[in-house]
């Protein structure tokens, strides 16, 4: 039996996901695919469109068999730690190939750069480029001459190298627009579809409901009022908070969220950086508390939904690590962080998602493709 991972954020997901899909299952002939997908924020510390469940009833009707959770403080993250967490569960889901996108769609390409990565003239040109005032992600991808989407993929490569993982992996060549392309064509970005809602109808499947979608805007004010009422010691005590940004997120006024973040960012302080900084800000997760989730190996797998070909596999997923269908305090300190997320977006948006985390996993019974 073949079982394949994809690592996907579904914001919004379209019609490029479901060519990658029907891709990934043709060319792998994989009798399982599971999906590691991140929640209500993205890696980049975007909100979602939709909350993870609502993502999960979409990717199960895209065809996906089984729906694991990337936990908020695995996924909010840069491309390393990203990466680096993203393997260990994928693992302990015991798939046997890794498919994703690339703009190069070279596995060699990974290859190459991993031997350059290993080489400390590298290193050295990398920390002189930081030095310089450059972010950890440009200084890296210049240095190893690789493009955003493979550099992710590069870091998926280095974790499955290093840890010796038993983990094929496999790209698939990027099709249509690039991530930062606003006319789409055949099939559009994401980021796209994002910026003008308009599109969904035309480049999403017709079960992605327009209707349901989150609005950033309505963060802006409980953003301001943790920051207004917070001393710069509190601040500073708030993960990725460094090197006075806790006095330059006091002083920066904006009339919206993403004005503020623009005003903030800069070379070094990526608009990613900035944005999973005020994640981490609106939940009040410290330094400290990183550092305790840090510490832990990853041993438990959180379920959001499944088929039947999903839930037979859980049956053996079950024998060798830990394996959570709600979720309720006191579980695990990453996992009681997810749901004092859910509770606060519960408080702004006035959803139920809370009794959501509670229920069982959402059972497709019936694959639609």
């Amino acid at each position: 039996m073949k079982v394949v991972g994809v690592i996907v954020e579904f914001n919004p997901l379209h019609t490029g996901h479901l060519y990658f899909l029907n891709q990934v299952k043709k060319l792998s002939q994989a009798d399982l695919i599971i999906a590691l997908m991140s929640g209500s924020f993205t890696m980049r510390g975007e909100l979602s469109l939709f909350d993870k469940f609502e993502k999960t009833r979409q990717a199960l009707q895209a065809g996906v068999d089984l729906v694991i959770e990337f936990p908020f403080c695995y996924a909010v993250q840069n491309a390393d730690r990203f990466a680096k967490y993203a393997i260990e569960f994928l693992s302990l889901a015991q798939i046997d190939e890794l498919w994703f996108g690339s703009e190069e769609n070279s596995v060699f390409k990974y290859e190459e750069a991993y031997k350059l990565w290993e080489n400390e003239d590298c290193q050295k040109k990398i920390r002189n480029l930081l030095d310089q005032g450059f972010s950890y992600k440009s200084a890296t991808a210049s240095v190893l001459h690789l493009e955003s989407n493979d550099l992710l993929g590069f870091c998926y490569y280095r974790e499955i190298k290093k840890n010796h993982r038993q983990i094929e992996i496999h790209t698939l060549q990027r099709i249509g627009t690039k991530y930062d392309d606003s006319l789409p064509k055949e099939y559009a970005s994401s980021k796209a579809i994002r910026k003008n809602l308009r599109l969904i109808p035309s480049y999403c499947p017709t079960y992605v409901n327009s209707q349901k979608i989150f609005s950033e805007d309505l963060l802006y004010p409980f953003l301001k009022y943790r920051i207004q009422t917070s001393t710069p010691e509190e601040l500073r005590q708030i993960f990725f908070v460094e090197e006075g940004l806790e006095y330059k997120l006091q002083k920066e006024t904006a009339d919206s969220l993403s004005q503020w973040i623009s005003s903030i960012s800069s070379k070094r302080y990526t608009h990613s950086r900035i944005q999973r900084m005020l994640c981490y800000l609106l939940f009040y997760i410290t330094k400290e508390q990183m550092k305790e989730i840090s510490a832990e190996q990853p041993n438990y797998l959180r379920i959001l939904g499944y088929n039947d070909l999903g839930k037979n596999h859980l049956k053996r997923l079950k024998k060798s690590c830990v394996l959570y269908t709600n979720l309720q305090d006191g579980m695990t300190p990453s996992l009681d962080i997810e749901l004092k997320i859910t509770k606060t977006l519960d408080l702004i948006y006035h959803k139920n998602l809370f009794s959501e985390e509670q229920k069982g996993p959402i059972h497709q019974k019936k694959e639609i493709l």
